[in-house]
């Protein structure tokens, strides 16, 4: 009886655990990934990779806000007179940086990551280990070679569901 118990027991741990584990490979997809184009792709502008019922921020993505330049896992330059609203991480190097709450991350809404070359994708950006991105709206991956929305699923980990993800192709060689 007691082993009957038990084994019904490791039972239940095992498809609980199972199902736990379906619903955040779900819960992963639900996040939009849009591919943003150049100019030269579109007579209207930038466009995105597929139709959606959302602008892409272009004054937020690529103008001239406020900005907090990272790279080897400190501050490299920040602009502009007010708190960043972008956070630039210029190498994989530097995800430890945004695992500390900082006063400079308060007002981010965009977090843009550059990617040299394919190894880069190999260090996963978790996200569910940054700190302090209340504002947080968007992360945007600038591949420096070919990239497909799937690497980009891949790379991004662990996002809420109201973040969007874009990525844009540059000058892939």
């Amino acid at each position: 009886m007691e082993l009957k118990i038990n084994s019904l027991f490791a039972s239940l741990i095992l498809l609980l655990g199972s199902l736990l584990f379906s619903w955040n490979a779900t819960a992963q997809e639900t996040n939009e990934i849009y591919r943003i184009y150049d100019e030269s792709y579109s007579q209207q502008g930038t466009v995105l990779s597929k139709t959606a019922s959302i602008s892409v921020p272009e004054k937020l993505l690529n103008g001239n806000n406020p900005t907090l330049y990272v790279k080897n896992n400190s501050v490299l330059n920040q602009t502009g007179s007010y708190n960043p609203m972008v956070l630039k991480l210029e190498d994989v190097n530097s995800y430890g940086f945004l695992n500390h709450n900082n006063v400079l991350f308060k007002d981010v809404q965009v977090i843009t990551i550059n990617l040299k070359n394919q190894s880069d994708m190999l260090q996963v950006f978790d996200a569910s280990e940054i700190k302090g991105f209340n504002k947080l709206k968007y992360i945007y991956v600038k591949c420096y070679f070919e990239c497909s929305e799937k690497q980009i699923r891949n790379f991004v980990t662990n996002i809420d569901s109201e973040i969007v993800i874009f990525y844009k192709i540059v000058n892939p060689l």
